[in-house]
């Protein structure tokens, strides 16, 4: 049902393209990437974005990955990322695309000033955590394991402040005020248990499966609290591994919400 509730909505797609892609031609178009947790120790996830960047050189795009910490506090990566914008904006127009946790520090970016993020051309999250994860309450409420927690932060160099921050908090944005100076689009995967083919996928749905469908990390639910629009994915899994070519359908919408067209063949939807 929830399914088919996003779905319904993709039309208003259309919708919610900045009308000025065109006109603002003169700058080039910069797709700035803020990686996911452990993009460093873990690229084989795809949360370091390489795919997209590839595929951005493919098209005479610049790619930049904005270099946040491997699993740093959402306020200390939102600072790098504002910085790093406040840096690019006057010389190019900017697509931003957060992977996973990446977009829980560029939303907490935005919060921080949301006047650098009305300028930009539009933003693309994929598999996205706004809300926080119950991985983090999982992980933070068991006693037992945290020595092994203690242990995993300080081999990447990081805090528990880093992970108390990704508590899973339902239908809390940052700030409540509505990006309606550039569209936003959400990506996010929408498995049942038999799509499931990674082991640790398996897990942690089998952890959550009591509090509602999710996709490994994210509660479905909370996507009904985004702003902008979803995109459903269905049959994959929070890392949209597999069949399914994300990085490809990403790099088309940024051309889109760049002022192209998309094929009939091309539409996500």
């Amino acid at each position: 049902v929830l399914y088919a509730h996003f779905e319904s909505r993709v039309p208003e797609f259309d919708a919610c393209r900045r009308r000025d892609a065109k006109e603002d031609s003169k700058r080039p178009l910069l797709v700035a990437i803020v990686p996911g947790a452990f993009y460093e120790e873990h690229p084989e996830t795809g949360a370091d974005g390489r795919d997209l960047i590839s595929l951005s050189a493919e098209a005479d795009w610049q790619a930049e990955r904005i270099q946040t910490l491997s699993l740093g506090a959402p306020r200390e990566n939102a600072e790098e990322i504002n910085a790093f914008l406040k840096r690019k904006l006057p010389t190019h127009r900017i697509d931003l695309v957060s992977l996973s946790k990446g977009t829980l520090d560029a939303e907490t970016a935005r919060s921080m000033n949301p006047s650098v993020f009305e300028q930009l051309s539009g933003w693309v999250s994929v598999s996205g955590i706004p809300h926080g994860t119950r991985m983090a309450d999982w992980l933070l409420d068991r006693w037992l394991l945290r020595p092994i927690l203690e242990l995993i932060l300080w081999r990447h160099g990081a805090d528990r402040q880093a992970v108390r921050s990704m508590r899973h908090q339902p239908g809390v944005w940052r700030n409540s005020r509505t990006p309606a100076d550039f569209p936003m689009i959400h990506i996010s995967a929408f498995p049942l248990q038999r799509h499931l083919s990674c082991r640790r996928s398996r897990l942690w749905y089998s952890r959550f499966k009591g509090s509602g469908p999710n996709d490994g990390v994210v509660m479905l639910e909370d996507l009904l609290q985004l702003h902008g629009i979803v995109i459903p994915i269905w049959g994959a899994d929070h890392y949209l591994q597999g069949e399914w070519d994300v990085p490809r359908a990403v790099a088309n919408i940024v051309g889109w919400l760049d002022g192209n067209e998309l094929a009939e063949e091309e539409r996500v939807a």
